[in-house]
């Protein structure tokens, strides 16, 4: 039987941020192990520390000085090695058999939301971005494989790990195709697991997009964003402030 992996991690945190975004990965086992090779492959060519693109876009907040380091060997090339690299991280997504999967959350706007049976059963953005990473994942499974068990696997950060843990378990009690199908749950430190690597990169990508949608409707996708998501065929759900309130009145 097939054994398909999410791998999913956030972007600004879900409980405080005013934009937020919770994304990743589905696909399965295999083509993981193949992918990830391939990345860390990438990142032994441009001499690359794990990639966290928090650090890769502001290297001066990487304690460990490792990025600090790449940016001062590089000179005044820094930024176009940097974006070129990204671009060399991207397309291996790009060319992989894997699908894009999460979500970007309008947090500052869900959490001003009233009362209602839609907004009470998804209790916070943490729940909300675990909700849709999940039930993404499970709709992009089941086109070819309805009983395959599936695993979550998520950055290992104490406080995010516990609250990851119980929201699953919450998801676990409130809907039976969760529980039915997600049979694990795993948190791993992100150097070590670059499929994390991955889901840190969309979904620092996508917040960025939907932060730069709200003053600039038509802003255009950069071409990172567009092979992180498979030319957009596999594209984050984005809960504007519109659509959150859409969501909270359909019966």
């Amino acid at each position: 039987m097939a054994h398909f992996y999410i791998y999913g991690d956030e972007s600004g945190k879900l409980a405080i941020s005013d934009f937020t975004s919770f994304c990743g990965y589905v696909g399965h086992a295999e083509e993981f192990s193949r992918v990830m090779s391939e990345w860390d492959t990438c990142r032994f060519s441009w001499e690359a520390p794990p990639i966290h693109m928090r650090l890769v876009m502001n290297p001066e907040r990487d304690k460990s000085g490792e990025w600090e380091r790449l940016r001062a060997k590089s000179g005044k090339g820094w930024e176009g090695r940097r974006d070129a690299m990204l671009m060399d991280f991207s397309t291996i997504l790009d060319d992989s058999r894997l699908a894009c999967v999460g979500c970007v959350v309008d947090s500052n706007h869900f959490r001003k939301m009233p009362s209602s049976p839609w907004r009470d059963n998804m209790q916070d953005p943490l729940f909300l971005g675990l909700y849709t990473l999940i039930m993404n994942s499970l709709d992009k499974i089941d086109r070819v494989d309805k009983k395959s068990t599936v695993s979550l696997v998520v950055d290992d950060d104490p406080q995010y790990a516990k609250d990851c843990y119980d929201l699953l378990d919450a998801l676990k009690t409130k809907f039976p195709r969760v529980n039915d199908r997600v049979t694990a749950i795993t948190f791993g430190d992100d150097s070590a697991y670059p499929a994390l690597q991955m889901a840190d990169m969309i979904a620092f990508e996508a917040r960025s997009l939907m932060v730069k949608r709200l003053s600039a409707p038509d802003y255009a996708a950069t071409g990172l964003y567009t092979a992180l998501t498979k030319r957009q065929i596999h594209q984050p759900t984005f809960w504007s402030a519109e659509y959150l309130d859409r969501a909270a009145v359909i019966p």
